[in-house]
């Protein structure tokens, strides 16, 4: 509603505290699965902190993330991601008794074929 300005700024979210002042933001928003590619969590934490310090008081923190407190179980352990005529992501989930492990395999079309990426980030099911 009416005349509001929003600054986009493509950077890395643990960058936060680069980008705006102690009490300058009203909104920062995390969406996708970004936590659970996190190294541990500590780096999480300082996350946590450093928005806290730039947002307004009364300020929003909007995060979306996947739910894996549950197992999920054969065919569901493949995500699709996104795709379109040059790219495909999909996800993998491989559950542990302490962890999850999210393989990401990325497929983008070459003028010789498909060409395929991968990376993954073990999350821990319970934190301490």
């Amino acid at each position: 509603r009416g005349n509001r300005e929003v600054v986009t700024i493509c950077a890395d979210l643990c960058d936060v505290a680069q980008y705006a002042h102690p009490g300058d933001a009203k909104v920062v928003v995390c969406m996708g699965d970004t936590l659970t590619h996190l190294p541990n969590q500590d780096t999480v934490r300082r996350l946590f902190a450093d928005v806290f310090n730039v947002l307004e008081k009364g300020g929003l923190f909007a995060l979306t993330f996947s739910d894996l407190s549950l197992e999920a179980t054969d065919l569901d352990r493949f995500i699709p991601i996104r795709s379109d005529a040059e790219r495909i992501m999909t996800c993998f989930l491989e559950f542990s008794a302490e962890t999850v492990t999210v393989h990401d395999l990325i497929h983008v079309r070459a003028r010789d074929g498909w060409q395929v990426s991968s990376s993954a980030a073990v999350i821990p099911i319970h934190p301490p």
